[in-house]
């Protein structure tokens, strides 16, 4: 609640705690990094529309832009 007080938000964020939804919606893969393999969260966006149907699904955002792209996106819906 702090971090949507502190920026004004005006959307529902979501915090998976206890990794399902990683699991769930395929973000938790092997990732590469320095020539090290290991597990990780792939940056990944997914609108949820007012009906509760995912409307957009994106892996491997990357951060540049990309919050602007989205609020143009759910401008949009």
């Amino acid at each position: 609640v702090a971090f949507i007080d502190k920026f004004g938000l005006k959307v529902d964020l979501l915090a998976d705690t206890s990794g399902e939804l990683c699991d769930a919606y395929g973000v938790w893969q092997e990732k590469e990094k320095n020539g090290v393999r290991k597990m990780g969260i792939v940056r990944s966006t997914f609108v949820i529309d007012k009906a509760g149907n995912l409307a957009e699904v994106m892996y491997g955002v990357t951060p540049e832009g990309h919050a602007q792209a989205m609020l143009d996106f759910v401008s949009a819906l």
